[in-house]
């Protein structure tokens, strides 16, 4: 049986998972179907001519959870180990500290033992992992629910919103920045919603690799409406707003979408226009918009729009970030692949800009 134990740790399987790779590449490797199982098959095999166990209880996938769960307990089993999961790691790295001496003594009786144990605690944990899961699906539906009956403000809470912008405007100028807010409040409406059925679907698909009844299962579900700290509603939030960058990357990258090069324009100089920074030229930014833009040429439109507006923030921006402005203007030649995200770091620094201002307006309405 040594043998068979040495030509386990000579297989690929084994050296991926004592290799130096992180634990999020091992996993998807083990998940190819081109897997050599031979050395493991062999060594189940023997188990099963020579201690007449059911070949169907033992399977090699069994055996590589085992050497998972020893080598990485924390990423398979979790961090918060109640006394069943601690007794799966336990029982785990006794098997493997097995395979590692070459220690063979009542192998079979403990592989059939833990074999027990595991599909127990999987049972236990499926139905887990089905729980959150359904409360996550119910969660998602409830805000959509909120979102689709949500009623628009009324002009004047609009014009209250955003006093520090409308107080210096005419009417014509308030009726037209009225309609820009809500144009984009639509917009972002629209794409939450996309985002939260997007969601749920991928939900129920998880839902259903686990359970074939998985619809009875969600339908027969009571919500626990489980209360989640500001950190969770912090982490949705920063969710739903990687929705507009998302966006913006699939419609040059996989779309091909002209449209988004007019809408990253358009919502870039109405950012500007927040700021009202004085004697900022954005007359060639407004020339872009006439540029002819097919699916040929999008990327390259966005790469060239997005250089200018680059050196737009680096007169807006603070001089400790002219070198990194410049590091983007560099790293657009070499990956343009990253264009999304440096689309977006441009708007976040306006953003923080913005915020920056109304806070020191703020501050001296109430020193006056």
């Amino acid at each position: 049986m040594e043998t068979l134990v040495d030509k386990i740790k000579e297989s690929d399987i084994w050296k991926k998972i004592h290799s130096d790779s992180p634990v999020n590449e091992i996993i998807p490797y083990l998940k190819k179907e081109t897997l050599d199982y031979t050395s493991l098959e062999n060594f189940l095999d023997y188990l099963t001519e020579n201690f007449g166990i059911d070949k169907n209880i033992l399977r090699p996938k069994f055996l590589v959870s085992i050497f998972m769960v020893s080598k990485f307990p924390t990423d398979i089993v979790g961090e918060k180990l109640e006394e069943k999961e601690q007794n799966i790691i336990d029982k785990a790295t006794e098997i493997y500290r097995k395979f590692i001496d070459n220690d063979m003594n009542n192998i079979n009786k403990k592989l059939v033992t833990f074999k027990i144990v595991f599909d127990e605690w999987k049972k236990q944990d499926k139905y887990s992992q089905m729980n959150v899961l359904c409360e996550m699906y119910y969660k998602y539906t409830d805000s959509l629910k909120e979102y689709e009956d949500d009623d628009n403000i009324t002009d004047e809470e609009i014009i209250e919103m955003h006093s520090n912008i409308t107080d210096t405007m005419d009417d014509d100028a308030k009726g037209e920045f009225i309609v820009k807010i809500r144009e984009k409040a639509n917009h972002e409406k629209i794409s939450v919603i996309q985002e939260i059925n997007s969601m749920r679907n991928k939900i129920l698909h998880s839902l259903k690799r686990l359970s074939p009844q998985y619809m009875a299962y969600l339908k027969n579900y009571k919500m626990k409406n489980v209360e989640y700290d500001e950190t969770v509603y912090k982490h949705v939030y920063r969710k739903m707003k990687q929705v507009y960058w998302d966006n913006v990357k699939r419609d040059i990258f996989e779309t091909k979408n002209t449209e988004i090069y007019q809408h990253i324009i358009n919502d870039y100089l109405e950012l500007l226009e927040d700021i009202k920074i004085t004697g900022l030229d954005t007359s060639i930014l407004e020339s872009y918009k006439e540029y002819d833009i097919s699916e040929d040429n999008l990327l390259d439109a966005c790469v060239s729009l997005c250089k200018l507006i680059i050196k737009c923030n680096m007169q807006i921006d603070s001089e400790n970030y002219d070198e990194v402005y410049e590091m983007l203007i560099k790293k657009l030649d070499t990956t343009p692949e990253f264009i999304s995200d440096i689309f977006k770091l441009c708007f976040n620094r306006l953003e923080t800009i913005k915020d920056i201002k109304i806070t020191i307006q703020k501050k001296k309405s109430m020193d006056e």
